[in-house]
């Protein structure tokens, strides 16, 4: 089994689908991955913001709400909401 770096997966997803459209909308795709994502500050982003959890755990709060992250969960950070990630050390 080849094995690919995460850096490389990103690279090959970011050349392969980028942009999508019609005469309704569009978007433009950035792909990232983070296998050790770490806490990060609270903070807030002009764009939408999708994430889906391949393994470990962790918590995501927005608007003084919280939400526990687990293997299988997706979820959509919306423009302009203050929101940020806790690891869960496992």
């Amino acid at each position: 089994m080849l094995a690919i770096k995460s850096k490389e997966v990103e690279m090959i997803l970011n050349q392969k689908i980028k942009i999508t459209s019609d005469k309704k909308c569009a978007f433009n795709i950035y792909w990232g991955i983070a296998p050790n994502h770490k806490t990060n500050l609270v903070h807030k982003h002009s764009f939408f913001e999708v994430c889906y959890i391949l393994k470990g755990q962790g918590t995501y709060s927005e608007n003084e709400v919280n939400y526990d992250l687990n293997a299988g969960t997706l979820f959509i950070s919306l423009p302009g909401r203050y929101h940020n990630i806790t690891n869960k050390p496992v």
